[in-house]
């Protein structure tokens, strides 16, 4: 007996369309070979299983795809079903008109068919049915040969894209951990690196200013940045970092947006089914950008820390975090009777650190920035910053008294002709060993510590940082000039920005007034009028800034570009001493960092409830006043 079919209004075949959207499928490829022995591939999401004995498994076909010729007469197909991380090769196949298979490698299956690579799973088809289905074709397969690996799927739900998450408890909270399946090598590289025990807690270098913690079994690695250069490729490492098995981490914690420790290519890089895991911790900021990024990124559990109070991360493992300034945060790890603080860069005077040594206590290690990290003058140290850092770390050593103190954070040089000159100003771990400071600890890239045993080789990695730091050193030249219209544009479009954020504080902002050196050129930024304008350079009206026309740009062209300016040094400036840092540079990191927002409610609110929580950071920061606390520093008592 013939069924007879109800047909759907056509008014109602969107509604009917989201409906079946709203059921999550997976996303797969199904490759074969038309007549001419051409490869032909496209995306398919209406695929399923339907017996394991004999194995069959199905995928219905449009009548409308151009394709369907070729797959409605094959009798070798291979579906391959796609893992997270081809996203946009599953685009690739859906799209019509196209050469799918440009610029892939592939392998050779079953009747020649072209198998793709780093999927989750293949499996190879011959076809047994084929089903006239509506305005589909139903094909039905008998699997000859499969394969897959452990990547996590690719899925499809109401109309997008998204990515499997495992679902887990709140934290704080104890759970078994269910972990996908790794390779046995994997599994045994996990087992050795947390050998030693629950009660042994270490620290591993990691490079620069990364380290991990591992206590209770648990792993914690801070700030990494594990390849390539930063600030406008302005800055480059000493010593090569450690590669991390992220795979063995369990937190994540990031300090600040500056590259060297919010850096993208390392968080983007870290394998999908880890962001899926890691609890990555930021601190709780008046602006929720970090945090969206890091959700942008993969990672599913951002959690943002309280600030200025301890919290449980496990049993027996609980962290401090503080805000400093407009964007830093430091952290303090402590576990099994000891307490690891990690200033970074935060640059905080002795009456804060009292207030920071009150609230945690005896600290066992102390990881704290050892040199300059940005513009300190145009042929000398005119602002004596090598010189403040080290009374910084006098002030550490005496206010916090840790058992030990790591210097770390300042394992760079500067890699541009624009900069090199800063170099011969910086801070050497030979610099710091010969200041007398008590506890100094050096740790090389590698080098694993064991709190119980006070066993890490500070000497070999003493001698590792003096052959680094000697040896000759890449040196970039001058960036490619930059065309005179795309700077213009990006000039322009910052006065837009910052003209409509202050609309009453720029007719207070003196005009910056810049010498283009690699074209010759001056342009002239000014607030207060909105003049940007860019003439040939008069050396009768001389510019308080010189810098290429490509510093020039990138600082106008991002957000961030004034602050990666000022930690490049990619630049001069002939009243900076006199006058302090141009009011351009405060106002724009204001945009930037978003960390003074009132633009509505919501933002008010965040803003006072931030500010609220470092009330006692801002009070000791402006009260009293510097000059007083750096006489405090000489005389502070040892108890």
């Amino acid at each position: 007996m013939k069924m007879e079919m109800q047909c759907i209004a056509a008014s109602d075949l969107r509604e009917y369309r989201r409906t079946l959207g709203t059921f999550t499928t997976g996303i797969t490829i199904v490759t074969t070979r038309d007549s001419e022995g051409r490869p032909v591939g496209m995306t398919v999401n209406s695929f399923n299983s339907v017996s394991l004995d004999p194995p069959l498994i199905l995928w219905s076909l449009s009548r409308g795809a151009r394709s369907f010729a070729t797959f409605s007469e094959s009798e070798t197909w291979a579906v391959h079903i796609l893992s997270a991380e081809q996203e946009t090769l599953s685009r690739r196949f859906a799209t019509s008109g196209n050469d799918k298979f440009a610029g892939i490698d592939v392998e050779p299956g079953l009747g020649d068919v072209p198998l793709l690579k780093n999927c989750c799973a293949r499996l190879q088809c011959k076809t047994a049915f084929r089903h006239e289905a509506g305005d589909h074709l139903i094909l039905v397969g008998e699997v000859i040969d499969f394969d897959r690996s452990n990547l996590p799927p690719l899925v499809f739900q109401a109309g997008a894209y998204a990515a499997l998450l495992p679902k887990f408890e709140p934290l704080g909270v104890a759970q078994p951990r269910q972990r996908p399946k790794r390779a046995a090598c994997s599994m045994q590289a996990r087992s050795r690196a947390r050998a030693g025990g629950d009660r042994n807690m270490q620290i591993q270098f990691i490079g620069h200013a990364s380290f991990s913690v591992l206590a209770r079994g648990k792993r914690l690695v801070c700030d990494p940045w594990l390849s390539g250069k930063v600030f406008n490729d302005s800055w480059a490492q000493v010593s090569p970092p450690m590669q991390v098995d992220w795979s063995t981490v369990d937190y994540l914690w990031l300090s600040h947006e500056h590259p060297d420790h919010f850096h993208f290519p390392t968080l983007k890089a870290i394998p999908l089914v880890d962001k899926q895991r890691i609890i990555v911790l930021y601190q709780n900021h008046t602006s929720k950008r970090i945090v969206d990024a890091l959700r942008k990124l993969g990672f599913a559990r951002v959690t943002e820390l309280p600030l200025y109070q301890w919290t449980k991360l496990e049993q027996d493992i609980e962290v401090y975090c503080g805000s400093v300034g407009s964007m830093d945060s430091f952290l303090a790890v402590r576990s099994e009777g000891k307490c690891i603080l990690n200033l970074n860069d935060c640059v905080l005077n002795p009456r804060q650190l009292r207030y920071v040594k009150s609230a945690l206590g005896p600290i066992t290690v102390l990881f704290t920035q050892f040199s300059i990290a940005n513009w300190v003058g145009n042929d000398h140290d005119e602002l004596g910053g090598s010189e403040k850092k080290l009374d910084e770390l006098r002030w550490q050593a005496r206010i916090v008294k840790p058992d030990h103190i790591v210097p770390f954070a300042s394992f760079v040089y500067f890699c541009n002709e624009e900069n090199r000159r800063m170099n011969a100003w910086i801070n050497t771990p030979d610099t710091i060993a010969g200041q007398g400071i008590p506890g100094l600890h050096f740790m090389y890239p590698g080098d694993v510590w064991n709190l119980e045993k006070d066993d890490a080789a500070s000497a070999n990695a003493l001698q590792r940082y003096r052959e680094d730091f000697n040896a000759e050193k890449a040196i970039d030249p001058t960036p490619p000039a930059v065309p005179e219209e795309q700077l213009m544009k990006a000039a322009r479009n910052s006065m837009t920005a910052f003209t409509a954020h202050f609309p009453r504080q720029r007719k207070r902002v003196p005009a910056l007034t810049i010498h283009l050196t690699d074209v010759d050129k001056q342009l002239r930024f000014d607030p207060a009028t909105g003049l940007v304008a860019m003439s040939p350079h008069d050396p009768a009206h001389p510019c308080r800034f010189t810098m290429c026309s490509q510093a020039a740009w990138y600082m106008f062209n991002f957000p961030w570009g004034g602050g990666t300016l000022e930690v490049s040094g990619m630049y001069r400036d002939t009243q900076r001493r006199e006058s302090g840092p141009h009011p351009f540079f405060f106002y724009q990191n204001r945009i930037s960092t978003q960390f003074l927002e009132f633009g509505n409610f919501y933002e008010g609110s965040r803003t006072l409830a931030f500010l609220w929580r470092k009330k006692w950071e801002l009070a000791y920061r402006f009260m009293p006043p510097l000059a007083a606390l750096n006489n405090e520093a000489g005389n502070t008592e040892r108890g």
